[in-house]
């Protein structure tokens, strides 16, 4: 595993790290209530800095 990979997400990591499914993480996507995953071939991922941002806001909220 790379740098770079281990900087982004699967989807299933995701759904972990907010405690949720993975078909709520995919609903978040498109809805826009989390940041866009980055997409490449046949891979999503989310990078985790993004996301580990957007956790700290929510909470803060």
């Amino acid at each position: 595993m790379n740098d770079i990979t281990r900087e982004l997400l699967k989807d299933k990591e995701v759904a972990a790290m907010l405690g949720v499914g993975i078909a709520t993480v995919w609903r978040y996507a498109k809805s826009g209530q989390i940041p866009a995953p980055i997409r490449f071939g046949n891979s999503t991922r989310w990078r985790v800095s993004e996301i580990s941002e957007w956790i700290e806001a929510q909470q803060a909220a």
